[in-house]
């Protein structure tokens, strides 16, 4: 947690029997982004949990969904939807929970093949030989706007709405969930985490803290307390995923 919140909305999973790891960060008043961000991790695990007795209707959606992904990537997919759709009738059912959404990052191992997924402005870095590389592209006006290049960075960090989000579950519409297919190499460290920790940090402090750390512990303890060091205006949450052999 943060230095500034009374109230944690970000939420993890680790799910080691199926290869699943997950990270959301929730948004809406009182309790609802803690509400939305249990539910959608919640929902997505149960769908990997209970797959092998999925009814016949869901197991026939994956064949075609998308045809060009293989099972894995299309089960990851099919289960973030699944959870939007969950987070978006709950929001509806109860006017307290109105306007409830939240991101999400996930990573699902599946044989030699890993699935990073996500919706959302939370993270997923890969260390690679001393390297680090974002994997995810932000669901944000910032970033999206500073891809297309009509604002300057300066110009953006100075709009009070620069940190929208632009896709979230609980507010997808038509919007598609972002998937990435990586062929995992032995030393490959992941790291999952909410905007809490890389709007207190620049890349280059992320990638020394991951490249000189011991252990994943003491890793997951040296990010969540810089971030806090520097200001912990938000909720902070990590979640470290490394392959030691394929």
């Amino acid at each position: 947690m943060g230095l500034r919140r009374t109230n944690n909305e970000d939420f993890v999973l680790e799910n080691g029997l199926v290869g699943l790891f997950l990270l959301a960060d929730g948004m809406g008043g009182h309790q609802a982004g803690e509400k939305a961000s249990r539910l959608a991790l919640e929902s997505i695990n149960n769908f990997f949990v209970e797959y092998e007795t999925a009814s016949a209707e869901e197991t026939n959606s994956l064949q075609t969904f998308p045809s060009e992904l293989p099972m894995g990537g299309r089960k990851l997919i099919y289960s973030i939807i699944r959870a939007n759709t969950i987070v978006t009738e709950s929001a509806q059912l109860d006017k307290e929970l109105d306007g409830m959404g939240t991101t999400v990052v996930a990573i699902y191992a599946d044989r030699d093949e890993l699935f990073a997924a996500h919706v959302g402005d939370s993270r997923i870095y890969m260390l690679r030989g001393g390297k680090l590389s974002q994997v995810t592209e932000d669901h944000s006006f910032y970033f999206e706007e500073l891809k297309k290049g009509f604002f300057t960075k300066e110009q953006l960090d100075a709009m009070p709405f620069k940190n929208r989000l632009t896709r979230a579950l609980g507010h997808m519409g038509k919007a598609k969930v972002d998937m990435k297919v990586i062929h995992p190499r032995p030393g490959d460290l992941f790291l999952l985490c909410s905007d809490g920790l890389t709007d207190m940090m620049g890349d280059d402090d992320i990638r020394t803290i991951m490249a000189e750390a011991v252990s994943l512990e003491t890793c997951a303890h040296a990010l969540v307390d810089t971030a806090k060091a520097n200001g912990g205006l938000d909720n902070v949450s990590v979640v470290l995923v490394r392959i030691d052999g394929l």
